[in-house]
């Protein structure tokens, strides 16, 4: 049984945080059917978006049937589809896309329409936000958002630009016109405390059009709903031309990241950034599932406090920051308890992981 953990570090509290700590808006999955279907579009339940304009929403395609086809989203006037921008290809059944509605309250969220004046070389268009210049290191997601005139069917990344210090969407083809005049993006700018992941592609974690994401927020968690856009950096100049999906693999409690048209092979320094907008476990102080691990986890001042009961014996405990890193604190290990100094650990959000005689508790 695995649940997680959130430390909020910093100004400590004596509260452990639920997924309420990483909640940035309304999540849910839609599976496509003959019901929902119509050509290149499937309709959104309304159950779960409303009959609202102007709503703004993040899509990712989950791996139901391989689409080899870029999507976006727009609002017929009574509810919101999902579409293939190549509208001679019909939407699949039985296929699956994460749906995510951030909420204004949990990051910036605006539109970037794209226009003869932003780009350069007929592939870049550069973003003009003050949520994202002069950020290098700032983290955004996005979305094509139809405007009722264009389509675009390039496959898009994103990149710093540190000769203008502004964010750019390119087409991941590098040619004039790989990205459409006109085209408009929902962009999501996350605040601090949403959860995301960096993942790179190595050697050991791709396998031909696969790589596979090892982090103790996602393994095992089949419910999380993921974001992946491609980042194009100066450690990983690589250009990824295919559209991208997530997977979970149940074999191996991962989810990978895959090139849809299953011919694309993954190159090593790939950066990934990667949303968790959901589907997180709850925190370990439910007192049912203590009940069931026999592994108690509570914040006492500047440290946490992990103690078993009955016949349960910790083995190890290990910190990890929300990018899945280990972090370098002081661990005081006996049979039945253990403790984590939290004074050198610089303000953030952390997960505990427990090793015991009867297994893992994140």
């Amino acid at each position: 049984m695995k649940k997680l953990v959130l430390f909020t570090v910093g100004v400590l509290t004596q509260a452990l945080f639920t997924n309420a700590q990483n909640y940035i808006g309304p999540t849910f999955v839609h599976t496509t059917s003959a019901s929902n279907n119509l050509l290149h579009q499937t309709s959104l339940p309304t159950t779960n978006t409303g009959t609202t304009a102007g709503k703004k929403y993040l899509i990712c395609h989950n791996y139901g049937q391989h689409n080899t086809n870029t999507q976006g989203i727009y609002f017929t006037g009574t509810k919101y589809n999902i579409y293939n921008q190549n509208t001679a290809n019909n939407m699949a059944t039985s296929d699956k896309f994460n749906i995510l509605e951030p909420l204004p309250a949990n990051g910036t969220i605006f539109e970037h329409t794209v226009t003869t004046a932003n780009v350069t070389g007929g592939y870049i268009s550069t973003i003009d936000h003050p949520a994202l210049n002069n950020q290098p290191s700032a983290i955004f997601f996005i979305t094509k958002n139809f405007n009722g005139t264009t389509y675009d069917t390039h496959n898009l990344g994103i990149w710093y630009n540190a000769s203008t210090s502004k964010r750019t969407v390119y087409g991941e083809s590098q040619t004039g016109g790989g990205i459409a005049v006109g085209l408009t993006l929902t962009v999501y700018v996350p605040n601090a405390n949403a959860t995301v992941v960096s993942h790179r592609t190595t050697s050991l974690n791709t396998d031909s059009y696969l790589t596979e994401i090892d982090n103790p927020i996602l393994n095992n968690n089949p419910n999380a709903v993921l974001f992946v856009n491609h980042e194009f950096d100066n450690i990983g100049p690589k250009y990824v031309d295919v559209p991208i999906s997530v997977w979970y693999d149940a074999v191996v409690g991962k989810w990978l990241i895959y090139s849809d048209d299953l011919t694309y092979i993954m190159p090593k320094d790939l950066k990934f950034n990667i949303l968790v907008a959901g589907q997180i476990p709850n925190a370990i102080n439910d007192a049912s599932l203590n009940v069931n691990s026999n592994i108690n986890t509570t914040l006492e001042g500047s440290s946490i406090k992990i103690s078993a009961t009955q016949d349960t014996k910790i083995i190890n405990v290990k910190c990890f920051n929300m990018a899945g890193m280990p972090c370098a604190t002081s661990h005081i290990i006996n049979a039945t308890n253990a403790v984590v100094n939290t004074q050198n650990l610089s303000a953030g959000i952390y997960m505990i992981q427990t090793q015991s005689n009867k297994g893992f508790v994140n």
